[in-house]
């Protein structure tokens, strides 16, 4: 072998690494900017998914407490029918019973038909919604990998 051809040779190595050079420069810089997208993803999403979490978590324990209110509310018209059945076989006393009975249980009532009330079905739809909003990003994000 000659020095012409182990120049050649030589100057053949040298642009096959400045072309692999290259090419693991792009590389770096596309992980780079994947990296940067994933990044401002969960910085914008994150916030977005827990604020939706805690708006809906807010909104079930509303429902939560409505639906303990309603129970009790149960509780206490089972009460009203044993009392009224009672009052009933119990003739003498029937009148007096009854108006007892109901005016014990019409404000429970009352306090478990308000509060069923000021539960707020929009904001609870609208949590449910912005958490549906949240999560399909997410899920579109994630089969990128699988």
């Amino acid at each position: 072998m000659n020095t012409e051809d182990t120049r050649e040779l030589l100057e053949k190595i040298a642009a096959a690494e400045t072309k692999q050079n290259r090419l693991l420069q792009i590389a770096a810089a596309a992980c780079c900017g994947l990296f940067l997208v994933i990044a401002l993803t969960a910085l914008i999403l994150v916030p977005r998914a827990v604020r939706t979490l805690g708006q809906a978590d807010e909104a079930v324990a509303q429902l939560q407490e409505a639906v303990t209110e309603a129970r009790d509310a149960i509780g206490g018209i089972t009460s009203l029918a044993d009392t009224a059945e009672s009052s009933l076989n119990e003739t003498s006393g029937l009148v007096k019973n009854a108006n007892k009975v109901l005016e014990d249980n019409a404000e429970g009532l009352s306090e478990v038909i308000e509060n069923f009330n000021s539960v707020d079905f929009d904001h609870l739809n609208k949590a449910i919604s912005d958490l549906s909003d949240v999560v399909q990003p997410l899920a579109e994000f994630a089969k990128m990998f699988g």
